[in-house]
């Protein structure tokens, strides 16, 4: 029995915010197919952003224009300095969706196995 939404569900999981209903024996393979699919977006976003690092960021550094880089941001001059700092910015905030989601579809096929 779901204490959230009040109904009764064959070997519920939990009560997922994300969908806005329960997990359990009938939409659980659903569930999982999702929590998969989000991790491999929030993958594919570090995918993305390596290959900006390998293609922008490590050049600037052999190039020594990384103070530059420091300078400009202080100083508060964000012309194409802000896309790097976006992209830092949201690879940071993101580590904690990857921890997350990357523990629920753990949980999820050890638990799918049993």
């Amino acid at each position: 029995h779901c204490k959230e939404c009040g109904r009764s569900v064959d070997r519920l999981d939990h009560h997922c915010p994300w969908i806005d209903n329960c997990v359990g024996l009938g939409n659980q393979r659903s569930f999982y197919c999702f929590i998969v699919m989000l991790l491999s977006t929030i993958v594919t976003f570090y995918y993305g952003a390596f290959l900006y690092l390998c293609d922008v960021i490590f050049p600037m550094m052999t190039q020594g224009s990384v103070g530059g880089l420091v300078h400009s941001l202080a100083l508060g001059a964000v012309g194409p300095e802000l896309r790097t700092l976006l992209v830092l910015v949201a690879s940071l905030f993101n580590l904690v969706w990857l921890a997350f989601v990357g523990a629920l579809v753990a949980r999820h096929s050890a638990y799918m196995a049993m």
